[in-house]
């Protein structure tokens, strides 16, 4: 079973450089590390989307050893011999992986059936390979201590001094580099906005996005912070527009709707009035007479329609419903007159009214 890459081996690879080789246009950075004590080694690599990494311990470098090397000895001899063979076998392991030998090594990346990708480094020394598997949700945590604050620190320390990094005496660029490592280190994040908005910096990481990504408009460099884009409208607050600028038709006033309600009371104070009727009618004369009257007269105006704004309101409309209203009034009471004085001429028999015996 492959061993697991673990934060402790994360923390092993912090005193070890970055490397890099490039295979079909693709650049691939990784970092080394190995163990003279206990004889283990491990590695990680990224083309900074994917991260891989690969633990050797004893056993494993063993037999990767013998896989690799043709001229191996074979595993059942003594152990000092077995031992002094994976030391001579991690030191070469570990010179092919030095700075010096790994830019003239031959680097190939495949497809692995064993693993997530092999990787192959030969020189005329030696020839080796990884099987690495996906660092999975290690992956960005690695690639942020790794990569992205010691970068972020590069670009502060490049924009603090005055003169190129190369001219600088090393005593003095040792001096600026440490401190802008503890600045990162204390306030990580304070440095990386610091690192990736100020003016300069800033359009540089632009301009140079728009170049890298064939983009024909591109933004110039400028030491000074630019203000809006003239071209950016401001935005306005809808307004609300009443139902006459919207176009929404107002509620008419029916004027036949007061007439309608003060015909249908008299075509029943008519259809009261009748001759099959008359001793109902007589009976209740003085108190219809009277309840006609104060009903009329202490009605309240009659319901109309949904009530509109008062900008809106027609004064003529709310004129004729009263003369309307009026109207009918003086027609009922008319009417009233007229029952009584056809009930006197009618000469209708009179029933007698009986005594009441006490």
């Amino acid at each position: 079973m492959t061993p697991e890459f673990t934060e402790a081996h994360s923390n092993q690879l912090f005193n070890s450089p970055w490397l890099g080789q490039v295979h079909e246009k693709t650049g691939y950075i990784f970092k080394y590390h190995a163990s003279e004590e206990n004889l283990s080694c491990c590695i990680l690599i990224t083309d900074l989307i994917n991260v891989w990494t690969e633990v050797l311990e004893s056993k494993q470098l063993a037999r990767r050893g013998r896989q690799c090397v043709t001229n191996s000895p074979p595993h059942n001899g003594s152990h000092d011999k077995e031992i002094s063979w994976r030391e001579q076998l991690l030191s070469s392991v570990s010179v092919l992986h030095s700075a010096e030998v790994i830019k003239d090594a031959q680097f190939r990346v495949e497809e692995s059936q064993y693993s997530d990708l092999e990787i192959s480094i030969e020189n005329n020394e030696l020839s080796w390979r990884w099987d690495v598997i996906s660092a999975g949700r290690m992956s960005p945590q690695l690639l942020f201590t790794h990569l992205t604050l010691p970068l972020m620190t590069l670009v502060s320390v490049t924009n603090a001094v005055e003169e190129p990094i190369k001219d600088i005496p090393i005593e003095n660029l040792t001096k600026v580099v440490d401190a802008h490592a503890r600045t990162t280190k204390v306030s990580p994040g304070r440095q990386i906005v610091t690192t990736t908005t100020k003016p300069l910096l800033s359009t540089i990481l632009l301009r140079s996005t728009q170049i890298i990504n064939g983009q024909k408009s591109l933004a110039s460099l400028s030491p000074i912070a630019s203000g809006p884009s003239s071209t950016a409208k401001p935005v306005s607050s809808p307004k609300r527009r009443s139902d006459q600028s919207a176009g929404v038709p107002l509620p008419k006033e029916d004027s036949g709707s007061n007439a309608a309600r003060f015909l249908s009371e008299d075509e029943t104070d008519e259809e009261e009035s009748s001759p099959k009727k008359f001793h109902k009618l007589k009976k209740s004369e003085a108190a219809g007479n009277s309840s006609t009257h104060s009903r009329i007269l202490s009605s309240p105006s009659p319901p109309s329609s949904k009530r509109l704004p008062t900008n809106v309101v027609d004064e003529e409309e709310e004129q004729a419903h009263e003369e309307t209203r009026l109207a009918e009034i003086r027609r009922i009471k008319q009417g009233e007159n007229n029952t009584e004085t056809k009930t006197k001429s009618s000469g209708v028999f009179k029933p007698p009214t009986k005594k009441r015996r006490f």
